[in-house]
């Protein structure tokens, strides 16, 4: 064994091979992607569309409101749909492309979704993209869900054991 060998080894916490399988955080996640993340998102915005009219009943006629309305359900079933299939995946597709999928969907039903709302609403209302506070909370806190479930994926004895370490030996 080389110098180097050696220095790689103390640096690797070695994997636990008992811990394989769908179960503990892998199981809150997948829930999340494919039952918590779109029912309250599905939630959240007919909350949203409901108050914004409740509030500014003139917006019912509005067809700049109309077309907003059309793009946010577009937007919120995309990334709804890519959620379910990546926790899908998870569940019952177990190789590396699954945890990949589950990564980039983090991101997209996250950040991403919040970052399409507001750049929609700039466009549909032909207005400079203001962003409220209440957006930025939402993609601020969405980026470090999304990166925490990142770190996760990507150091996980548990993912590691299930889907391969995607390492080559």
């Amino acid at each position: 064994m080389s110098n180097t060998d050696e220095s790689q080894d103390v640096h690797q916490q070695p994997m636990r091979s008992d811990i394989q399988g769908i179960g503990g955080w892998l199981v809150l996640l997948i829930v999340g992607l494919m039952i918590v993340g779109p029912l309250s998102g599905l939630f959240r915005i007919s909350h949203e569309l409901r108050n914004a009219i409740e509030t500014y009943p003139q917006l019912a006629d509005n067809t700049q409101w109309q077309n907003y309305k059309v793009v946010a359900w577009i937007i919120f079933t995309s990334s709804a749909v890519i959620s379910f299939v990546a926790g899908y995946r998870l569940w019952r597709i177990h190789n590396r492309e699954s945890v990949r999928f589950a990564i980039i969907a983090n991101w997209i039903e996250g950040p991403l979704q919040n970052i399409f709302y507001i750049i929609s609403a700039g466009i549909i209302f032909d207005i400079g993209v203001g962003l409220s506070q209440l957006i930025i909370k939402r993609v601020i806190i969405s980026c470090i869900g999304a990166g925490i479930w990142t770190a996760y994926l990507l150091l996980s004895d548990r993912v590691k054991n299930t889907y391969g370490s995607g390492r080559t030996k």
